[in-house]
């Protein structure tokens, strides 16, 4: 069963979904001596991620890597790599070990370095952060792509080359495979739009709402935090 939080304003949002995170980082590294996680971009996560990097935790035994990025270099303005370390790695969290998705200019070669990484295929995640775009969007994985099929269906790829619609870009992401190797999923949401299309999403599978295959698949590791 999918847990959910609902809060009054985007602030005390912010403060629960970073200290949520912590929390599942503190837990691993505790346990096992460390702890991983992935995150995604946009600009909704800017918040929390400094919030996040504010804690004091043993940053040096976490593993950080990305949901979804943009086939971009990662000085690029677009870069989700450029965004995390801006918003999070350079507010506290530096000493982390962050794997970077872009890894080569052709983005057929960088998807297929990606599945091929030992280290990545071998991740089990404390915590994933996925966003939900107001398409029903999550990660790269959009409504009405032509390779959504790959990213929700390949059972054994954990990433694929997907192309963002409206915005015709190359885009590498994990694919929905990816997310059975993680003990916690959270999905943080901002506004009315995203909370209606969140319900819809809840109530039945939907191929135009990639979200509602994660809230099926893995309801029982998802957390949503709406405000």
């Amino acid at each position: 069963m999918v847990n959910y939080f609902k809060y009054d304003t985007s602030l005390e949002w912010a403060d629960e979904v970073a200290e949520h995170i912590a929390i599942a980082l503190a837990s691993d590294i505790r346990k096992y001596g460390r702890a991983s996680v992935a995150l995604s971009g946009g600009n909704s996560p800017k918040v929390f991620l400094e919030k996040l990097a504010s804690y004091r935790l043993a940053w040096e035994n976490v593993v950080i890597t990305l949901v979804d990025e943009r086939h971009v270099p990662h000085d690029h303005e677009a870069s989700n790599e450029r965004l995390i370390r801006e918003f999070f790695l350079e507010k506290g969290a530096g000493a982390t070990k962050f794997i970077p998705l872009y890894r080569d200019a052709e983005i057929v070669q960088n998807v297929a370095i990606l599945n091929q990484n030992m280290i990545l295929n071998d991740i089990h995640y404390s915590v994933i952060v996925l966003g939900m775009g107001e398409d029903g969007h999550i990660a790269s994985l959009f409504p009405m792509s032509d390779n959504i099929d790959v990213g929700l269906f390949d059972p054994i790829n954990l990433y694929s080359h997907q192309i963002a619609p409206d915005f015709p870009e190359d885009r590498i992401t994990m694919n929905l495979c990816a997310f059975a190797e993680c003990k916690k999923i959270f999905i943080p949401i901002l506004g009315e739009k995203k909370a209606i299309l969140m319900e819809r999403a809840r109530e039945h599978i939907d191929r135009d709402l990639p979200i509602s295959f994660v809230l099926s698949t893995y309801g029982d590791k998802v957390t949503i935090f709406e405000a």
